[in-house]
């Protein structure tokens, strides 16, 4: 069986990008270290990717979309209108979909040090990768829908993503005006240290600032087995909520929260008359569910738009950046007046 590049890292005790560099006789791989993964490939018997040698000859035209959630129906709306801008353009589209459960960091690590890419999308509202992990990825990446980089510089990465703190305080005050004070807000688990995070974060803060005390058994976050941005995380976190009488639910996603309407609706409760639901995203399915959904939506095409126009300058050696596109409040039929 050939070597590959993961033998030369095990047997150099080196990194897969550091690998990849030495191979490719790309900077930030001291002489010593090229010398001695070129030397042990050689005594491996490594044999380099035929498609990766076109690509290295010609200039890479290969982009990478890592979408962190791939059952989520506003991910797939993003990746169609990616795939049709990068393919007009003449770029090739390599889709790399990750699980919830699975390490995005070692995944990506060892795509990426695969073949030669040109750049990345972080597709997704769930990378956890962290400043070493960041440290890994040796292309020019953006980060599209989720916000931030643990303990990394802002000028280290570049970022994506709608405005969530106008986007939370345009549902409290959509239901504040209805008559509602005990608002739940429905979000992920501890481990979600992006998106779902920082949007509780905003939820609470519109919350507090429309006058309304904060009730920690509304907005604590739970651990379930399933993928907690998905249909079933919302089916039972808002059956775990209902105890606590929430008269509406801010939903970190449109995917959770028609699972929290559905979990609602199996326990005898009425939306919106009993309890009101709204979510972020603004996929197209809310448009046609039973009560039609109150969500904020994200303008799809911005941000594909301001995504690639990033990526294409930091592939020019351009500089990181970090854009905020508005989201838009479509108020429908989930929510309505709280219940006399």
């Amino acid at each position: 069986m050939a070597a590959t590049i993961r033998d030369i890292a095990s047997a150099c005790n080196v990194s897969l990008s550091t690998v990849s560099r030495a191979l490719n006789e790309q900077a930030g791989v001291s002489e010593e270290t090229r010398v001695l993964v070129q030397e042990t490939a050689a005594r491996l018997g490594y044999l380099p990717n035929v498609a990766a040698q076109r690509l290295r000859r010609r200039g890479s035209d290969l982009i990478g979309i890592f979408i962190k959630g791939p059952m989520n129906p506003f991910f797939q709306e993003l990746l169609e209108r990616f795939e049709h801008r990068l393919r007009a353009e003449g770029f090739v589209v390599s889709i790399v979909r990750i699980w919830h459960n699975e390490d995005e960091v070692a995944i990506t690590q060892a795509t990426l040090a695969s073949t030669r890419y040109a750049g990345a999308i972080m597709l997704g509202g769930w990378f956890n990768v962290g400043a070493e992990g960041l440290a890994q990825v040796s292309v020019p990446t953006v980060f599209c829908t989720t916000y931030s980089v643990a303990g990394a510089d802002l000028d280290k990465y570049s970022t994506v993503v709608i405005d969530d703190r106008q986007a939370m305080r345009d549902l409290v005050t959509h239901l504040r005006g209805l008559g509602h004070e005990r608002i739940a807000y429905l979000g992920c688990d501890d481990d979600d240290l992006s998106v779902g995070s920082f949007r509780e974060s905003a939820f609470q803060e519109a919350l507090q600032a429309s006058g309304v005390p904060l009730v920690q058994d509304l907005c604590a976050g739970e651990r379930f087995e399933e993928d907690p941005y998905s249909f079933s995380y919302g089916y039972r976190f808002a059956q775990k909520l209902a105890s606590h009488a929430p008269t509406a639910v801010v939903a970190v996603s449109d995917v959770v929260a028609l699972g929290a309407v559905r979990g609602l609706t199996d326990l005898g409760l009425r939306v919106p008359e009993d309890v009101s639901v709204a979510g972020i995203d603004g996929i197209l399915v809310t448009e046609f569910t039973v009560p039609r959904l109150t969500t904020v939506v994200q303008p799809a095409e911005e941000l594909v738009s301001e995504t690639w126009d990033l990526l294409r300058s930091l592939m020019s050696g351009g500089e990181h950046r970090h854009v905020i596109v508005p989201g838009v409040l479509s108020a429908r039929e989930s929510t309505g007046p709280v219940a006399s």
